[in-house]
């Protein structure tokens, strides 16, 4: 992957819409990273994670925390370290950004190599750890930085 190159790309008039991070192979778009700022109110009405709401004090802002909004690496490309690229760039930028705990929701798509455990079995390589079942094919993970 000789033209491998990885884009940040934020709009601030527009931040609602997150953050993105694009990865392109030569000027075709591979795989992709979108993560966004969210309260613990967010957290824990999509969620509903009750036993671990202490994790949330009322000292963090809503840059504070952050959360994955989605992880797409093209089927063609999975299996060859990009989604490793694109975690490892968001937990940089969020560090950059002061963020103190970053979310993700570990859920296989169709096209996924992984099921379940294996995603949350990945994402444990960065740090990430169980913080509650959301279904049989969810699983929420918060990495705290």
């Amino acid at each position: 992957m000789v033209g491998l190159k990885l884009e940040y790309l934020y709009d601030a008039k527009n931040s609602s819409v997150g953050r993105c991070f694009v990865v392109k192979n030569n000027e075709s778009q591979i795989g992709m990273a979108i993560f966004k700022e969210l309260n613990s109110i967010d957290v824990y009405l999509k969620h509903s994670v009750t036993q671990n709401i202490k994790k949330f004090n009322n000292s963090l802002s809503d840059k504070d925390m952050m959360c994955i909004e989605l992880l797409k690496i093209h089927p063609s490309h999975q299996g060859k370290g990009l989604g490793k690229k694109l975690v490892k760039a968001i937990i940089e930028k969020a560090k950059e950004l002061n963020c103190k705990s970053l979310f993700v929701k570990a859920e296989p798509s169709d096209d996924s190599r992984m099921d379940l455990e294996e995603l949350i079995e990945w994402y444990s390589q960065f740090g990430f750890y169980r913080l509650k079942r959301i279904s049989r094919t969810e699983q929420l993970m918060q990495f705290e930085l």
